[in-house]
Parts: C-alpha cells; structure tokens; sequence
C-alpha cells in the first residue's frame, strides 16, 4: 500500500498543528478508506531560563508546516483537509503537489542538525561570569546583562579603561568561566 504513496505538505496556522493533527487521528480510526498513511511534524525540546530558573518546553521545529505521507489523495481528501480548521493551504496551492521522499528526509535532518548544533552551545544565564575569547575584546572578563537567543548574542558588561560597557558578542565568543 505504501509503494504508490507520495508526501504532500500542508500548511497550518503556527501553533495549532496539534489541532489539525487530532482531527486527522480522529478521521484515519473512523474510516478504513482514509489514505494518510503518516503524520509528521516536527518538535524540538528547548530549554528556556526565566527568573535564573531552567525549563524545558517543546516546540515546533518548522511551525505552521505539517507533512503528510498519503496512499491515494481525492477530491474528498482534499475537501476534508481544506474544511478541517486552522489549515491555511498546501504546498502547490489549491490543488496539493507532491514532494519526494528524500526532500522530506533533508528538512527532517536540517532539524536535527540545527538541533544537535543548538546542543552544542553552552546554556548562558545572566548573571554569569564569561571570558571573551575572540574578537576586538578578546582577553576581558564580563557579566552577562542579557541572552538573545535567536540572534545567538549576549549583552556583557565589561570594564574598558576603569569604565563598565555593555558590549554585544557572539556565542562562540564568550566562554563560561
């Protein structure tokens, strides 16, 4: 049954492609004719400082996208999938295009090498004593004032000439001491 299946990719509303995901559980144990064969949608494990305090939430890795591995798409299929809520489209406008196997291996590892990358980095909280290791201020010691990690910087206070400076750095240029 799965020789002739193809992936098609479904577009969702960010944050509710739980939702989507239920209703097409829900379908697929009703209906023995129901051809989606495989529901993926990728969640990451992030860990998220608040208040000096450590906490792990899961994530979307590529919000608003669900992939769906599908034995026979239909007319009703595609009308279902359209009527169920919080779906905004397909990948290939009104009428869904396909897309390989291998494409839909390559976004899967992106995630898991972004992923494994993340891990790579130390977690930094503010408060901490870092060193900088490269770069124009390579040598001085700081205290972190602030994280950012989507842009991957850190807010450091320095002491420049008997002064305190806020300098941004990169992750790969400061070090925990």
């Amino acid at each position: 049954m799965s020789e002739n299946s193809m992936w098609y990719v479904v577009y969702v509303i960010p944050g509710k492609e739980q939702y989507f995901i239920d209703a097409l559980q829900k379908k697929k144990e009703k209906a023995a004719s129901f051809y989606v064969l495989d529901i993926v949608s990728p969640i990451e494990k992030v860990s998220v400082s608040k208040n000096n305090r450590k906490k792990e939430i899961v994530k979307r890795a590529l919000p608003g996208y669900v992939f769906l591995k599908i034995h026979k798409i239909s007319d009703e299929l595609i009308k279902f999938l359209r009527d169920t809520n919080h779906v905004a489209g397909f990948l290939g406008g009104s009428s869904p295009s396909p897309i390989t196997e291998e494409e839909v291996q390559a976004m899967l590892s992106s995630v898991k090498s972004k992923r494994e990358m993340l891990d790579a980095i130390p977690e930094f909280c503010i408060g901490d004593s870092v060193s900088i290791v490269e770069g124009a201020f390579e040598g001085f010691l700081g205290i972190i004032q602030s994280v950012d990690k989507e842009k991957s910087t850190l807010g450091v206070t320095l002491s420049i000439f008997g002064r305190e400076n806020l300098v941004s750095v990169g992750f790969m240029q400061a070090k925990k001491r």
